[in-house]
């Protein structure tokens, strides 16, 4: 399976399929594949045999949504995070990392400098902000 070439579709919403949010559907070879094979083993005569125009095309849609369905899987296009936190500025959050990076690194070893140096950058962090920070 080749993911690196998806190509996303949207999918087709009947008024019988209520929808939330938008569904996308990734198109990559063996979904591609399973859906001719599918498409293959249809009988079509059978949809074909309505001489009503109307029927005959519902009778195609089914068919070519109930392959479709089960061939393609469904996916909810994911929402952008947007960050809700507007005091939070750039430098905090770098700081923060920071930190983080020095805590695992301090927590990790047995060393004694690791430790004075999280605990001076954390006092540095304190002296300049005015509150302990917290982890985010």
């Amino acid at each position: 399976m080749n993911i690196t070439n998806i190509t996303w579709f949207p999918r087709v919403v009947t008024d019988l399929q209520p929808s939330t949010a938008p569904m996308l559907t990734p198109l990559y070879d063996p979904t591609i594949s399973k859906f001719i094979l599918l498409l293959s083993y249809e009988n079509w005569g059978s949809v074909f045999k309505e001489k009503d125009v109307k029927i005959l095309f519902n009778n195609f849609l089914n068919t070519y949504l109930r392959i479709s369905y089960a061939s393609f899987p469904n996916s909810k296009e994911k929402k952008k995070f947007y960050n809700t936190k507007l005091w939070l500025t750039t430098g905090i959050s770098i700081s923060c990392a920071n930190r983080r990076k020095l805590y695992l690194t301090y927590r990790k070893s047995n060393n004694p400098l690791h430790k004075d140096h999280y605990k001076s950058y954390c006092h540095i962090i304190w002296s300049y902000y005015g509150s302990k920070p917290t982890l985010l």
